[in-house]
Formats: structure tokens, C-alpha cells, sequence
């Protein structure tokens, strides 16, 4: 359950004229505080844990304001070299270059502190619009306040409650149009809770109805008042890069529908997950089927809903035949991996060579979907650059092709059950 930007839908009605939807702030009140930190260098200094520490200590005395909650964003650029050198207890300065991690305000996107890939990489002030998390409804803050209320159970009615689904943010860059997918981890042992009035206590089957509707914000806060408590401190907020492996996860889902090879929207949608993976917004995807008698097949009876080969053309004279000699039948016949990093230098183009040309394809990447030794289609990656596609880039495709053929052996199974179904109405014996 993860914490998420600072606004979340509220259960007021909606008024259907307006299209407007009521929000509100997140309701606990967070304070940014270096108090734990400081005494967290005083404690070790003075056991001597951390040697040399008495200049740290002097420097520590001479900036009082840092020990106390800090309002006025102006106090840590005052003292910005000590904040910077205070942070090495949370983040090794050697992998400033690395590590994606920020300290932040607790539960906001308020940053105090950014590695140098962080600040390259994160734009913390528009995370909560231009991200997706993976919780029901993708709602930013709904998780925000849930994860607050998960640790007030923790520090004062001694419930913990543990959830192995990771936390997940895929955030679009918007000048690529690509997608990064980012596993979260949220470190907690810089700020505290504060209990501003009386703790009240909740009964132990009201906690577990509470657990058994995680995601109701309306209902936790009948029982976990914002009014009652205070966040103090910062958070230490980790993004792991698990693009890869979560596409790859993704397109399994997206190939398990029925007729996924042969609806737009799922091409569409794949193709966008493997320029993800790849890093490439330019490259384009193409499937090749071949049928009984092993001769390509570019498009079908709805060839406006199936996906078709790239190569295919325009060119009526161009057909099946026209595969002989070409980089498709050699990775038809050898049953592997064939790159062409630049098809305008290739030294033996066929008509098939030409046609990729034509529509500005510099270079391609082949990899035959085989099934218990029979190559029943072609995966065709195509890029507009050359170079792009290489044997390197090769080993990534590895990993969806049994999704591809499983698709397309069990597409191909359809249609022909679909076939013999016709010929039982229409056929007499």
C-alpha cells in the first residue's frame, strides 16, 4: 500500500452538469524535521561509532533551527552543506550517480534532499499527474492515506499489517511517450507520529473489518482521526527501474485474451510496451503468420483488424514466392535470431529488402516463433534508425517470444476449428 501524491476524491456527489469532482487535501498534517537524523549523529558520535565527529557536532550546534520543524524551505538552503553531508547516513554519496532515492516530506512529493540520477530522472513535482499506480482505481492518494493510517495502527495500537504487493509507479517521460515502471520503497526511520489529543481505542474486530476494506478512505478515517495526529520528519523514498520485467509481465496478460492476435488495440498497446523495454519510441512491430504449408501469410480476410507483416506491400507483383533468398526466409529456415542493423547497406536485398526500404525501415530484427520444431510465425521488429536493433538488443526479445507463439499457435487453432465448423453446416458427408 503506497504513499501517493496530495489530493484524493472525496464521497461527495458529483454533479453530472458541472463534470467536476469534489477533492481534498491529505488530511494529516506533515512537518519536516532533520531531529532524528541530528540525534542520529549525536548518538554515534558520541559512542564513537562515528570517529572524528567533534567538527560535525560543532557544525551541528551552530544551526539550532535545523533540530526543530522546519516551516521555511530558505532554513535548509542556509545550511545546505551540513543537510547534504547529514544525508550520508541515508544515502552513500557514491552512488549519488546510481541510486534513484529522495528524502521527502513525509507522504508528500516535497523533496529536501535528490541524488543526482533522482533529479535526472524523477520530476517529483508533477509525479502525482504523470504517474499510474498499481492499486484499485490507480488513485495517487487513496494509497497516500492508507499507508498513513497503516503506520498509526503500528506505532500506537500495536498492529502490523504486512502486504507482499509491491508498490508500483509507471510514469510516462512526455517528450518520448515511452513508459518507466519504478517498485517503490519507503523508508521510515527518520520520521515519527505524534498523538496530538487522547488515543482512543478501536476494537480489535473493527481493526480487522478495517483491513478486510483496505482501499475505503472514508471508513479508515471514521476510526483514525487526521485531527489526532502528526507526521514528523522525512521520508527516504528508493525507485527501483523493473521496467523490463513488469512489460514482459504485462504483454503475457495482453497475449492471454482471446483474439490477441488480431485486435488493433492489443497491437497497439504491445507495441508500446516493447518500445518501453527497448527505450525506443520509434520502433515498429509486425507479425508474419505461415500457414500448413509453411508459405508466409501477410494479412487475412479483415485485414484492417490483424496484425500484418511489415513487409508486406502495396505492390501487387509482390507476393509469397518473393520471399526466396530474402533475411526471412533465412530466419525461417535456421530457426533463429536474424539482425540486420542497416538494410541500406545490406549487400543482398531482395524485393522484400526493398519494400522495408521504401517505407523508411533502416533496420530489423527477426526472431521466428517456433513451435515443437515447426515455425509457425515471425516476430519482426523494425527502426526507422539505423543500428538501432542489434544482436545486443536481440537477447531482451528473447523473453516474450513464447508468449507469441503460444498467441499465435492457439489463434491459428481457432481459425481452423472455426473452418471445420463451416464445412460440418455447410458440407453434406
Amino acid at each position: 500500500t503506497p504513499f501517493q501524491s496530495s489530493t484524493f476524491l472525496t464521497s461527495h456527489p458529483i454533479n453530472p452538469m458541472t463534470e467536476t469532482v469534489p477533492k481534498r487535501t491529505f488530511p494529516f498534517h506533515s512537518v519536516l524535521s532533520l531531529k532524528l537524523l541530528i540525534e542520529y549523529w549525536e548518538n554515534g558520535i558520541k559512542s564513537g561509532k562515528i570517529p572524528f565527529g567533534e567538527p560535525i557536532l560543532e557544525h551541528i550546534r551552530r544551526a539550532p533551527d535545523l533540530g526543530e520543524a522546519v516551516e521555511d524551505p530558505s532554513i535548509l538552503d542556509k545550511h545546505r552543506d551540513l543537510v547534504n553531508f547529514l544525508m550520508s547516513a541515508v544515502i552513500a554519496p557514491a552512488q549519488t550517480d546510481k541510486e534513484l532515492t529522495a528524502a521527502t516530506i513525509p507522504f508528500q512529493f516535497k523533496s529536501i534532499f535528490e541524488t543526482e540520477a533522482f533529479r535526472r530522472s524523477i520530476d517529483l513535482t508533477s509525479l502525482d499527474k504523470s504517474s499510474v499506480l498499481n492499486i484499485p482505481g490507480k488513485d495517487l492518494v487513496v494509497g497516500k492515506v492508507i499507508q498513513a493510517c497503516l503506520s498509526i495502527l503500528h506505532q500506537f495500537y500495536n498492529v502490523r499489517i504486512s502486504f507482499d504487493k509491491p508498490i508500483l509507479f509507471t510514469i510516462r517521460n512526455p517528450e518520448t511517450g515511452l513508459d518507466k515502471v519504478y517498485k517503490i520503497e519507503i523508508g521510515r526511520q527518520f520520521f515519527e507520529i505524534v498523538s496530538k489529543r487522547e488515543l482512543r481505542p478501536i476494537d480489535p474486530r473493527i481493526i480487522k473489518f478495517l483491513t478486510e476494506k483496505v482501499y475505503d478512505v472514508d471508513l479508515w478515517l471514521q476510526y483514525i482521526r487526521p485531527q489526532d495526529f502528526e507526521f514528523r520528519g522525512f521520508m527516504v523514498l528508493r525507485m527501483i527501474d523493473v521496467t523490463e520485467p513488469e512489460m514482459v509481465s504485462s504483454i503475457k496478460y495482453d497475449l492471454l485474451e482471446k483474439n490477441a492476435v488480431s485486435r488493433k488495440e492489443t497491437f497497439t498497446t504491445i507495441q508500446h510496451k516493447l518500445r518501453s523495454i527497448f527505450g525506443m519510441p520509434q520502433i515498429r512491430l509486425g507479425l508474419a503468420y505461415f500457414d500448413s504449408d509453411n508459405k508466409i501469410i501477410l494479412s487475412t480476410e479483415h485485414e484492417s483488424d490483424c496484425w500484418k507483416s511489415l513487409a508486406d506491400s502495396e505492390d501487387p507483383d509482390c507476393h509469397c514466392g518473393d520471399y526466396h533468398g530474402s533475411v526471412y526466409e533465412r530466419s525461417w529456415m535456421e530457426k533463429r535470431y536474424i539482425t540486420v542493423e542497416d538494410l541500406q547497406t545490406y549487400p543482398y536485398k531482395s524485393i522484400v529488402e526493398e519494400a522495408l526500404l521504401s517505407k523508411g525501415i533502416r533496420s530489423i530484427l527477426l526472431a521466428p516463433l517456433v513451435d515443437e520444431g515447426e515455425t509457425i510465425g515471425m516476430l519482426e521488429l523494425a527502426s526507422l534508425n539505423p543500428g538501432e536493433l542489434n544482436p545486443v538488443t536481440a537477447n531482451k526479445v528473447e523473453s516474450v517470444l513464447p508468449m507469441f507463439t503460444a498467441a499465435v499457435k492457439r489463434a491459428k487453432e481457432e481459425a481452423i476449428t472455426e473452418v471445420r465448423a463451416v464445412i460440418q453446416e455447410e458440407c453434406t458427408n
